[in-house]
C-alpha cells in the first residue's frame, strides 16, 4: 500500500513537527494559564447560568377558565385591562436595574466581576432559548443569574425573584392596589445551573495549541517544496550540461598527425 505524499512530508520533517509540538504545548499553557503565587490559574473561567421562570397573572384573568371576567365598570367610567405580556417586559427591566441587584447584594454579597443579573420575557415555548426571539408575546418572566459558580449563579436567580416578588407587593401596598385588581407572580420553576457556551476554560488552550502546531505543518510542507524546487533545478542543469556535452566533443578541434 502506497504511503500518502503528505505522511510522507510530515515523516520527512518529524524533528521539525516535534519542535512544534513542544512549542504548542508551551503556548497553549501560557494562553490557558497564568502564574500566580507559585500556582497555574486558569485565564478564562466557566460561566455558569440559572433561569427562574415567573408567570403574571390576576384574578379576573384566570389561565384556567375560558371567560374572561373584566372589572365592574361604573357609568360614565372607562376600565382598561392590563396586557400582561407587555408588563411582563417592563418587569425585565425592573429587575435588571440597580434596585433589585442591591436587594440581591444585601443577602448574597457583592458581585464579583463574574456575577451578573439580567431578565428576559419569554417569546419561545419551555424548550426554547431567547438567545433566539420566537414570535409569542407571553406572560413569563425569566430571571437570569450568572456566575462562575454553579450554586452561586442558581441563588442570584432564586434570590432575585424571592426579593422581585416581595417588591411588588410592597409596590403594590404603597399604591393601594384593591386585592382583585393586583398582579400575581407565580414561581413556575426554578431552573438548575447550565454551563454557558463559549466559556469553556479549554477552548482558547485548544485553539492556541492547534494554531501553533498548523503552523509548524504549514512551515514543514513550505521547506519541501522549497527541497522539491531545487531539486528539480539541480536536474534540469545536470541534463542541460549532458545534453550540451557532445556539442562540446564535436566542436574540439582534431589532433594534427604527426609526420
Amino acid at each position: 500500500m502506497d504511503v500518502p505524499q503528505y505522511l510522507r512530508v510530515l515523516w520527512r520533517y518529524k524533528w521539525l513537527l516535534l519542535v512544534g509540538i513542544v512549542i504548542a504545548a508551551m503556548a497553549a499553557m501560557i494562553a490557558g494559564f497564568s502564574l500566580v503565587d507559585g500556582k497555574l490559574v486558569s485565564r478564562t473561567t466557566q460561566q455558569y447560568s440559572a433561569a427562574t421562570t415567573i408567570m403574571l397573572g390576576s384574578a379576573d384573568q384566570s389561565i384556567f377558565t375560558d371567560q374572561q371576567v373584566g372589572p365592574t365598570q361604573a357609568p360614565g367610567q372607562t376600565v382598561q385591562q392590563t396586557n400582561l405580556a407587555q408588563t411582563a417586559v417592563v418587569y425585565a427591566y425592573l429587575i435588571s436595574g440597580d434596585t433589585i441587584r442591591q436587594q440581591v447584594e444585601a443577602k448574597l454579597g457583592a458581585f464579583g466581576p463574574d456575577d451578573m443579573l439580567t431578565a428576559v420575557s419569554r417569546t419561545t415555548q419551555p424548550a426554547g432559548s431567547e438567545q433566539f426571539p420566537g414570535k409569542y408575546t407571553l406572560p413569563m418572566i425569566n430571571i437570569v443569574g450568572e456566575s462562575d459558580n454553579a450554586g452561586r449563579a442558581e441563588k442570584i436567580s432564586q434570590t432575585a425573584a424571592e426579593q422581585f416578588q416581595t417588591y411588588v407587593v410592597r409596590q403594590q401596598n404603597e399604591s393601594k392596589v384593591a386585592t382583585a385588581d393586583r398582579i400575581q407572580l407565580t414561581t413556575i420553576s426554578d431552573g438548575a445551573a447550565v454551563a454557558a457556551e463559549g466559556s469553556n476554560p479549554a477552548i482558547p488552550i485548544v485553539i492556541t495549541g492547534v494554531g501553533v502546531l498548523l503552523v509548524f505543518v504549514a512551515l514543514a510542507f513550505v521547506l519541501y517544496n522549497i527541497a522539491l524546487s531545487r531539486e528539480r533545478a539541480r536536474v534540469r542543469r545536470a541534463r542541460a550540461s549532458r545534453a550540451a556535452a557532445p556539442e562540446l566533443v564535436a566542436e574540439q578541434p582534431k589532433p594534427a598527425l604527426s609526420s
